[in-house]
């Protein structure tokens, strides 16, 4: 299981999602991006991101999951590995 699902982010309510996928993508992919770039307003495109992320650094506590989000919503990179840079370069500020 990862650190936050659908229900983690629903609940903590920091930020608005769409659950229903745009045209072109594909919420059942897993294990692969079906995009090089984010979507902070697709919830699964959240949670794949937030996990994927956590797994790398290998982070497990629900504080690591929110604090992802967070800086996921403040970075203005759009592509994966971009997004992936930025929060590694901001983590301690």
């Amino acid at each position: 299981m990862g650190l936050v699902s659908k229900t983690s982010l629903i609940d903590r309510a920091a930020f608005e999602y769409s659950w229903n996928a745009v045209t072109g993508d594909n919420p059942h992919i897993t294990g692969k991006p079906d995009s090089g770039r984010v979507s902070r307003k697709e919830g699964y495109e959240v949670v794949d991101y937030i996990n994927a992320f956590a797994k790398k650094h290998s982070l497990t506590q629900a504080g690591s999951g929110h604090k992802i989000e967070d800086l996921l919503h403040k970075c203005k990179e759009v592509m994966r590995k971009d997004v992936t840079a930025w929060i590694e370069a901001n983590w301690s500020k």
